[in-house]
């Protein structure tokens, strides 16, 4: 079996040639760079491999820069997180009043490894570094919406939609799922296209836990559990305790 390393950059550096080439002749200042999934040191060897997965990444800019680093060095434009993944930043990314999805995924880890208090995953990192470098983060979509940031860059709309467009060769869960073989998938993107998301994923069963905000999927191949819901600063909106949300899919994992 190959090593996740080779598997990754087999599966993304020709994706990343093409999604260069398909975008060479667009004015790319100030335009959003791609998301593409990272994952901490521990991840391939963890226990029970989790991957945290998003809808977008807010803010993003420097697809510029991203291109001239592919060109020059693909490789380390690939793996451009590392460095924050191995530096554990992403504890500090916390917004929202501990409602955001950082927080969300640093009160899952505490639970998931027993941990009492899951502050202590920001006010200590290090202490509970293979906690933290033991799962992997990706998006629903690479690209974020363009109103999101572009358009506050006064970026063209048709340029960032043949952007948009180019980067749709990143935001196949099947390819996520397959280079990353995870154990389990937790979704924070509710409205996502079921068909588009499911595609080439062959399904075992579906249960709904809480129809409006909570789904479980067991997909057979390739072989993982998929646990769908809302962003955690929407399910405070909606009065949804996103702790009790962590609870329960916390509880099935022990199963797994």
């Amino acid at each position: 079996m190959p090593s996740l390393i080779t598997r990754f950059s087999a599966a993304y550096l020709p994706l990343l040639s093409k999604f260069i080439a398909d975008i060479k002749n667009i004015d790319l200042e100030k335009m959003p760079e791609p998301h593409l999934p990272v994952y901490g040191r521990k991840y391939e060897n963890a226990s029970r491999k989790i991957l945290f997965m998003g809808w977008e990444t807010r803010g993003s800019k420097g697809l510029k820069e991203f291109t001239e680093a592919v060109k020059t060095n693909p490789r380390r434009a690939l793996f451009g997180w590392e460095d924050d993944f191995d530096e554990l930043a992403f504890v500090y990314w916390r917004a929202n009043f501990n409602r955001d999805f950082w927080s969300f995924n640093l009160r899952f880890l505490a639970k998931l490894h027993k941990i009492s208090d899951w502050r202590i995953l920001y006010k200590d990192p290090f202490k509970y570094e293979d906690v933290l470098s033991s799962f992997a983060w990706a998006n629903a979509e690479s690209i974020e919406r363009y109103h999101v940031t572009a358009q506050g860059n006064d970026v063209k709309l048709e340029d960032w939609q043949k952007v948009k467009e180019a980067s749709k060769i990143f935001d196949d869960a099947k390819l996520i799922f397959s280079t990353l073989e995870p154990n389990v998938v937790i979704l924070m993107h509710w409205t996502a296209d079921e068909t588009t998301l499911l595609k080439g994923l062959e399904i075992e069963y579906v249960s709904e836990i809480h129809p409006d905000y909570l789904l479980h999927y067991k997909i057979k191949s390739p072989d993982m559990h998929l646990f769908w819901t809302k962003h955690p600063v929407r399910l405070h909106y909606e009065g949804v305790d996103y702790n009790s949300v962590i609870e329960e899919i916390v509880m099935l994992c022990k199963t797994i």
